[in-house]
């Protein structure tokens, strides 16, 4: 319930994709639904349990999620159109930035670090020493190719814009799941599903 709780207070009808957190509010948020949840006494206990899980069974019956649910339709196509156009970028974007992370994540989180208090430490140091290696052999490169003074320039311009690209391309990619999402859903199911939504954030002051 409280998972249910927290996805219906963060997600809205633009939250697509990575999100960026700057300042402890969200978590304070979190910490707030999570004692209201545990803080119910009956009967209200049994009956938003209820209400929530036959929220989260019809979400499933349609194999849906509530982001799916607040997504809409009406740009369905914009953002396939977006994805298909961007793919060469975000590939491009994926090697300068996600492969490093991806790596990292891999011998971080993988069965060669088996202390679990170890594993975000091992893959923030790996992921490090990896995008520093990164940026030098992409320099190296474009100065055998171009020149130091365009090989330096590209990696820079490269390395800025395409990790805004990449955020930007799965913010559209998240979109475009949801709406898939949405789209399963009949629409009379959509309009009970919203009101029981509804009902959820306004007993807990989402």
């Amino acid at each position: 319930m409280i998972n249910y709780c927290r996805s219906i207070a963060t997600n809205q009808a633009d939250s697509f994709g990575p999100q960026t957190v700057y300042d402890g509010s969200r978590l304070s948020a979190e910490k707030s639904i999570t004692a209201q949840v545990n803080g119910l006494r009956e009967p209200d206990s049994t009956r938003w349990k209820g209400v929530v899980e036959h929220y989260s069974r019809e979400l499933k019956r349609y194999r849906s999620t509530d982001k799916g649910l607040m997504a809409g339709g009406s740009t369905f196509w914009v953002s396939g159109i977006v994805l298909l156009g961007g793919a060469p970028f975000f590939l491009l974007a994926f090697l300068l930035h996600g492969l490093p992370l991806w790596i990292a994540g891999k011998i971080g989180y993988g069965r060669r670090v088996p202390r679990r208090e170890f594993k975000a430490s091992v893959a923030l140091v790996t992921a490090l020493l990896l995008y520093i290696l990164w940026i030098l052999l992409l320099f190296v490169l474009g100065a055998v190719l171009w020149g130091w003074l365009a090989g330096l320039v590209g990696v820079l311009l490269g390395l800025g814009a395409g990790g805004w690209f990449g955020l930007w391309y799965l913010h559209h990619l998240g979109k475009w799941k949801a709406f898939l999402e949405y789209r399963r859903i009949p629409s009379e199911a959509r309009a009970t599903l919203h009101q029981i939504r509804t009902e959820i954030g306004v007993f807990f002051k989402l």
